[in-house]
């Protein structure tokens, strides 16, 4: 199983180096709303000291940074080049930002050994989908959180179909454009998943996302061709999806997708 886990990691890390620039750029990620949306919605006491697992180009933690509630951030993650941009992006921020190329299990056992400072918050932020274990990701992240009295839990991810059907189209779209997906969940497993990992006053909400396939396609990491995934997404279920609810943009070839992002946040104790 570790063997497994260590080669996703591996072909997550190099598939994410390979995106980086077009990531950080992409309207889903950088809409400044959602990520308002996102740390409103964490909820956070002053001055807490957050955990972004999975960073990714730092762009959410960079609006926790803007907060002026004046919280710190550690981040981690897979992709050195990931990294690199975050602490570009969080520089001014001094010693109240640091990023580090580690997976989540990692920096957590550290923080649970007390090895690293302790956090209050534990955040992912569109990561869950690419994670072979849901639990056991959580479970690293309630691990830190114990080991520092306890704090908030935090998931932010695209949703997938609740019907069967739509849900299994929707995983083979997304594996054909980024070979290191795993699956996404539905709203009702996310909010089971917080509250197995020992959340409590779970709060779930939505907010909608949208982007062109063009821009979603061309940077991922795909299994198929452009013309193989585009043929899948206009098949009859991405009109009825609710993970990616699809229409043909005129004759241009491109399609716009509409999606749901769900933001799930519990209380460790």
């Amino acid at each position: 199983m570790s063997t497994q886990r260590d080669e996703h990691e591996r072909a997550t890390a190099a598939a994410f180096d390979g995106q980086a620039a077009a990531f950080e750029r992409a309207p889903i990620q950088t809409d400044p709303d959602l990520l308002r949306d996102l740390v409103a919605f964490m909820d956070l006491a002053p001055a807490s000291r957050v955990l972004d697992a999975g960073c990714g180009p730092g762009l959410l933690a960079r609006a926790v940074l803007d907060d002026p509630a004046g919280h710190t951030v550690t981040g981690c993650d897979l992709s050195a080049e990931m990294v690199a941009r975050a602490r570009d992006r969080t520089a001014g921020a001094g010693a109240r930002a640091e990023f580090v190329q580690a997976p989540v299990s990692e920096v957590a056992a550290e923080i649970a050994a007390g090895r690293r400072a302790p956090v209050d918050a534990v955040v992912s932020r569109y990561v869950l989908h690419h994670v072979p274990d849901p639990a056991a990701f959580l479970a690293d992240q309630v691990a830190a959180l114990r080991a520092s009295g306890g704090g908030v839990l935090v998931l932010a991810d695209h949703l997938a179909d609740p019907w069967p059907e739509c849900a299994e189209w929707h995983r083979r779209v997304e594996v054909m454009r980024d070979r290191t997906h795993t699956r996404n969940l539905t709203g009702g497993e996310l909010v089971d998943l917080v509250a197995a990992a020992g959340g409590w006053d779970v709060r779930f909400a939505e907010r909608p996302i949208a982007t062109d396939f063009d821009e979603w396609f061309a940077r991922g990491t795909p299994s198929a061709t452009r013309q193989e995934c585009l043929d899948l997404l206009l098949a009859p279920e991405g009109r009825r999806s609710r993970a990616w609810n699809v229409e043909p943009l005129d004759d241009s070839g491109n399609a716009m997708m509409r999606g749901v992002l769900a933001m799930v946040r519990g209380v460790v104790g």
